[in-house]
């Protein structure tokens, strides 16, 4: 399997510490539930114009992620066991979804 990613969208009304709580939301439970078959992961924080799009589908992204001219976002990338893959991203997404950030991918 190669290399995969996915950009996490949080709302404008979250705290100046956006990143920190959503990696205690979502990625650290998410690594650590699959970290038997997580090879590797990585993460790191964007602030850009709202309509920057950059790999993703940014139109799917509504107005309150993109507030003042701005989004902010995660980029998490990661190498899960190929025989993982479909548990690992449709468990991240519950953990994504159920704490109100989003994705377009």
């Amino acid at each position: 399997m190669g290399t995969r990613q996915t950009r996490i969208f949080v709302r404008s009304d979250e705290p100046d510490d956006w990143a920190e709580t959503l990696v205690g939301r979502v990625l650290r439970p998410l690594t650590a539930e699959f970290s038997d078959s997580l090879n590797w992961f990585w993460f790191s924080r964007y602030g850009q114009p709202a309509d920057e799009s950059g790999d993703c589908d940014i139109v799917q992204i509504s107005a309150e992620y993109k507030v003042g001219g701005m989004h902010r976002s995660l980029r998490f990338r990661y190498d899960v066991a190929d025989d993982q893959q479909t548990a690992f991203e449709t468990r991240a997404l519950e953990l994504i979804n159920g704490n109100a950030y989003r994705v377009s991918d």
